[in-house]
């Protein structure tokens, strides 16, 4: 019996990574939907200074900042992971599914705090982002990061390291030291 279970194994061994590559190939074929309608008037100032980093700029920065209001229908993909981006994306109406590279995702609705926050902000997309009802975002290009940066440079100070004894059971956990070598 020990030579069936043993043939058995390499087959359900390749029925799982071919499972896994069809998620992946699922995954990488993904494109982002159209929008169904582009807006391109200027929200205000007081709108704009809702979203971080936004708010941490000066008005003339704001007032230089092109952007642009798109509208998806429910079921539309924003965006894809590790799809390279040029743009920032804010949730103004609606809500979205994000779906990064684990087993949880996770939404965001237009009222919820997190929706200040970008929804991508780097090079590459973090999460597969899509709509669950009709969404509008607000796109920026990722030219705010740079002028973030700018404005932020002068502003770094100066961080103290301390070094403090941790209980053994936290320094135990893997998460705990994941997270600490990450920071």
């Amino acid at each position: 019996m020990g030579w069936f279970k043993k043939s058995q194994a390499p087959k359900q061994a390749s029925e799982s990574a071919s499972t896994t590559t069809t998620e992946q190939q699922a995954e990488s074929s993904l494109t982002p939907s159209k929008p169904i309608k582009t807006h391109s008037k200027r929200l205000p100032n007081e709108i704009l200074k809702k979203y971080a980093p936004l708010r941490s700029l000066d008005e003339e920065y704001i007032n230089l900042l092109p952007h642009s209001i798109q509208t998806f229908s429910p079921e539309s993909t924003l965006f894809v992971q590790g799809q390279k981006s040029t743009q920032i994306y804010y949730l103004l109406e609606g809500t979205v599914h994000l779906q990064p590279d684990s087993d949880n995702g996770y939404e965001i609705t237009c009222d919820d705090t997190r929706a200040h926050l970008p929804l991508n902000s780097g090079q590459l997309c973090g999460a597969t982002a899509t709509a669950t009802t009709q969404v509008s975002l607000l796109i920026i290009s990722s030219e705010l990061n740079q002028l973030w940066a700018k404005k932020t440079d002068g502003e770094v100070s100066c961080i103290e390291l301390i070094d403090i004894e941790l209980p053994k059971e936290l320094n135990d956990q893997g998460f705990f030291e994941s997270f600490s070598n990450a920071l």
